[in-house]
């Protein structure tokens, strides 16, 4: 089964007019677009401050408000650094989204990349080991509480928590955890619904998505288990020349440098015409992908080019 959903990119000056202008406005208008027009989800990248925006509103309180005025659009954090977070008020908040919802919240899951945003917060910012070691931790933790109708009792190394009770009954998310290293994807093999990785490189996709599987073979699970997702921002014009005057605006780059990557693995835009774009796109469909995620640009029309991407890109993709 292959799905598309839209999420809208953060980091630029163009959303951080967008978010101080028009606010969650915005992003209940673009759901209830995206929903109409048949997209299969939405999806909201969950920061507190950014280079070029420092006018991010909070991912939990916009994903409840768009769960209440929406009816069939699966929803997710794209996704939430856990590291920053207790694991039982984590798990309260997504349950309270998850019960808005009505069953339609993605638990996007990560270690945590921005040490600005957790400096700002007051908040420790470990080593990347350690971040992984918690995010692990996390998630045991929420599972136990999921699936206990009793107060249970958790001792880890870094979080603890004691006659914890997750109410009301609620069915459990999917979890889906994003980033690319080793040692994320055997937590993703053993724990995930889900992963979803970042603007990779197909050649990267297919590397990475091979560890994933011998992960998931090791925790005795089946490949089916787990669905390969991929967020990317994506510039499409008429033309290639009307495509790179978008970038010039925004600054964007096809290939840029991300925090925290595994040594070898590339970054990736997909830039060009519609064709070139749609031809892009299937290509990642090809090497495993099955649940896209695209972020219109510039990010400012995202309402109007979700209708422009559902006929010249998505309809030639299903």
């Amino acid at each position: 089964m292959f799905e598309i959903g839209f999420f809208v990119q953060q980091d630029n000056h163009v959303t951080e007019t967008v978010n101080q202008s028009k606010g969650p406005t915005f992003y209940l208008e673009g759901a209830s677009i995206a929903e109409g027009l048949s997209y299969d989800s939405f999806w909201l990248p969950d920061h507190w401050l950014l280079p070029n925006d420092v006018a991010v509103l909070d991912c939990w309180s916009l994903l409840a408000a768009v769960a209440a005025t929406t009816q069939k659009i699966k929803l997710g954090s794209l996704v939430t650094p856990v590291t920053a977070h207790s694991p039982f008020l984590l798990a309260k908040r997504a349950l309270t989204v998850q019960m808005i919802a009505q069953g339609r919240l993605q638990f996007g899951l990560g270690a945590g990349w921005h040490r600005q945003e957790y400096a700002a917060a007051g908040i420790s910012f470990d080593s990347h080991r350690i971040r992984l070691e918690k995010l692990a931790e996390t998630i045991r933790f929420m599972q136990l509480l999921w699936n206990s109708k009793k107060p249970v009792n958790f001792r880890g190394k870094h979080y603890a928590g004691s006659q914890a009770l997750l109410q009301p009954n609620v069915e459990k998310p999917p979890i889906w955890l994003g980033g690319s290293s080793d040692k994320l994807l055997e937590y993703a093999g053993k724990y995930a619904d889900g992963w979803i990785p970042f603007e990779m490189h197909r050649d990267s996709i297919v590397n990475r998505t091979a560890h994933l599987h011998n992960s998931i073979d090791k925790a005795g699970r089946k490949a089916s288990d787990v669905i390969i997702g991929h967020a990317t921002r994506v510039v499409a014009g008429k033309s290639m020349p009307e495509a790179n005057q978008i970038c010039r605006r925004l600054g964007i780059q096809r290939n840029h440098t991300a925090t925290d990557l595994p040594k070898g693995v590339r970054t990736h835009i997909i830039i060009g015409s519609f064709e070139d774009c749609t031809v892009e796109l299937a290509n990642l469909v090809d090497a495993g992908v099955n649940h896209m995620v695209l972020s219109p640009q510039p990010p400012d029309r995202t309402h109007e080019l979700l209708v422009t991407y559902k006929d010249e890109i998505i309809a030639k993709l299903r």
